[in-house]
């Protein structure tokens, strides 16, 4: 099992009535998706990267 971790970026949306933005992503070569709330773009990426190491320890 390899270490690099790709993520693909698959679109972004604000969900109405709580102002919040959320960010939709794919773990690269997997059925894996992660959708997490941040106000901007690179914080979205630290949280998916962490939500993504949690799951491959579990795995």
């Amino acid at each position: 099992m390899s270490n690099e971790l790709e993520l693909e970026f698959l679109g972004s949306y604000r969900v109405l009535g709580l102002g919040e933005k959320r960010w939709k992503f794919r773990v690269k070569n997997s059925n894996i998706y992660i959708n997490v709330s941040a106000p901007t773009f690179e914080e979205a990426v630290k949280k998916a990267i962490r939500i993504a190491r949690k799951i491959r320890k579990k795995g």
